[in-house]
């Protein structure tokens, strides 16, 4: 208990200078609860899962792995899990950034590796997470977003399609290209997923969704794209109209 004290103080400690005590951001850490003082009373009340929430939430905005592993040992493999499934899920280490924390997760937890990835891979997309995925809370010194999918993909067993398609599905266009080149693949319905600006979906097209159209879509398919493209570029040029008539 003395070990997971210490590194609570730590991590409030640093928590409280750090950009993240003028955001009361946290889905359970709130700033007051930075001062140096609360992780002693935190740490002994381990036993509460809204306490242990509010540390592991702490871990994750610093990513501070040595209390994230020091909370983990202290409750036990299940109870530690369950908690973290319960109010965070995987989307946490993207809003945060924490992929120090990321790791030693998927370390701690990958005795049996095929069957973990597969229930990782619902877990990403439980629609208990689909809000969690919008957010972003992460410190501006602190932007690893892709690392986050990298760790996601080669250590946690999560196949490269399944990650395109939740950045499709939240328009993380950004991260289409380096997940075609470690092997994802469009679908079709991708397109339905992408209600995005034009940008977004001109990014998607580009990146090899119009190459999947050309082999597999159906008639039905190309009349929603073009309806799309129509829908997303008319408020454009009626503005444009306007102008000209002024």
């Amino acid at each position: 208990m003395e070990t997971t004290i210490l590194a609570a103080e730590r991590v409030f400690s640093r928590l409280e200078g750090s950009e993240l005590s003028t955001r009361n951001i946290g889905l359970y850490l709130t700033s007051s609860e930075y001062a140096t003082s609360k992780p002693v009373n935190l740490a002994n009340n381990t036993d509460d899962d809204s306490t242990l929430a509010i540390l592991i939430e702490a871990a994750l905005a610093d990513d501070d792995v040595t209390l994230f592993n020091e909370l983990y040992d202290e409750v036990g493999y299940a109870r530690f899990l369950d908690v973290f499934a319960d109010y965070f899920g995987l989307s946490a280490f993207f809003i945060y950034s924490a992929a120090s924390c990321l790791a030693y997760y998927l370390d701690a937890q990958l005795e049996d590796p095929e069957a973990w990835a597969d229930l990782c891979d619902e877990y990403l997309f439980d629609s208990i997470e689909e809000d969690l995925w919008e957010l972003s809370w992460s410190p501006t010194y602190r932007n690893q977003p892709l690392a986050i999918l990298y760790l996601l993909h080669f250590k946690g067993g999560i196949s490269a399609t399944s990650l395109l398609k939740k950045c499709i599905m939240h328009g993380f266009s950004a991260f289409y290209a380096p997940l075609v080149a470690i092997g994802a693949r469009f679908e079709v319905d991708d397109l339905y997923l992408a209600d995005h600006p034009l940008t977004d979906l001109r990014t998607l097209l580009n990146e090899g969704l119009l190459d999947t159209f050309k082999a597999s879509a159906t008639p039905e398919d190309w009349a929603c794209l073009t309806q799309t493209f129509i829908d997303l570029t008319y408020p454009d040029d009626e503005t444009d109209d306007e102008t000209d008539d002024e």
